[in-house]
């Protein structure tokens, strides 16, 4: 407030892409990198903070800046490490590649398991934009059943899903092997679009949104940019209740979306594959009784300047956040990492 006069791409990134002591944000081109960069060192300097730990996928960012100021182990001739990763906000990112990756404490495999030890090891699982979300709703579907069953929490788990969560757990190392694009657009695109898809079953719901990219020479690029499941509650919900409550979660996810990316002007596109849904949104809130009124009318004012659209069941991204999927199925699925073919 007092020196961002002077800063004002710093202040910027100040205001906005700060979470606690860490600075996340970028630039189109390596000179407007060095720019932001020296910016915002001089503008923190100026309330007596010194950054350190700087990265960036171009090595050139960072020529200059003394080595204690680096985040990365740099050699002297500032080329990347193979495979050096920088974690950032608890995910770990590869410059080199430019590419995220999810590297977890996986302790060593026990043969019985207890509620807290399952517990435990779900929350190890940190994805903060659910690009693993049908993984770990596979985890959280495991968990409800546990509560469903009333077990305790330090007596082991009923055989049956002792063995399933065996099953889950014995494939979560293989997570290293998934790496997703750090950057979601194509370079200088000339046209955006985000898709937002909503789906529900018995055992779980939620929403994915990706973003749909052209460039000047026609190249089209879609890239998942977040997720968001949610376990069905333990009282009981009809399907098309819980496909509203998808539809919900998906227009909430698409608003912080645009809020984060200042996107609000870019054209959106919803889909479902409920017909049910899809009429209750057509309608006043008011007509429908209290639990989806609110609901519709949450979705409508958070979409009304979008549409939304039926999809099939199977060309849905969004059924993969309501069933779940094993690692191995999920590491090999397009569906999710680039949406429907069309």
């Amino acid at each position: 407030m007092d020196e961002g006069e002077n800063f004002p791409a710093a202040r910027n990134v100040l205001e906005h892409d700060f979470y606690v002591d860490d600075a996340i944000s970028g630039a189109a081109t390596v000179e407007e990198a060095i720019e932001l960069r020296d910016q915002l060192i001089a503008l923190m300097k100026k309330g007596g903070f010194a950054l350190r730990k700087i990265c960036s996928n171009k090595p050139e960012v960072l020529r200059d800046l003394p080595i204690e100021m680096l985040g990365t182990n740099l050699t002297v001739t500032f080329e990347f490490s193979p495979n050096e990763a920088v974690k950032t906000l608890g995910i770990s990112w590869d410059p080199c590649a430019d590419e995220l990756r999810f590297v977890n404490d996986i302790q060593p495999i026990t043969e019985i398991w207890t509620r807290r030890q399952i517990l435990s090891a779900i929350a190890k699982l940190f994805d903060p934009l659910g690009l693993i979300a049908p993984v770990i709703v596979s985890a959280k579907i495991i968990m409800q059943e546990l509560a469903l069953l009333q077990t305790g929490w330090d007596e082991p788990v009923p055989t049956h899903v002792n063995n399933k969560w065996k099953t889950f757990y014995e494939g979560l190392p293989h997570l290293k092997d998934l790496r997703l694009n750090r950057f979601a657009f194509a370079p200088l695109s000339k046209e955006v679009q985000l898709h937002c898809f909503a789906d529900a079953s018995q055992l779980a719901y939620g929403a994915c949104v990706y973003a749909r990219t052209v460039d000047f020479e026609g190249k089209i690029c879609v890239s998942l940019l977040s997720a968001k499941s949610r376990v069905a509650p333990l009282k009981r919900l009809t399907l098309p209740r819980l496909e509203l409550c998808a539809a919900k979660e998906a227009a909430i996810l698409h608003y912080k979306i645009v809020k984060a990316l200042d996107m609000e002007s870019v054209r959106s596109v919803f889909w479902s594959d409920s017909t049910i849904v899809l009429n209750w949104l057509k309608a006043q809130p008011n007509t429908w009784q209290t639990f989806v009124a609110n609901r519709v009318s949450c979705i409508q004012t958070h979409t009304y300047r979008h549409k939304w659209y039926h999809i099939a069941g199977k060309e849905n991204p969004a059924d993969l956040v309501s069933r779940g999927l094993p690692v191995a199925d999920f590491l090999a699925s397009r569906l999710w990492r680039n949406g429907p073919e069309w």
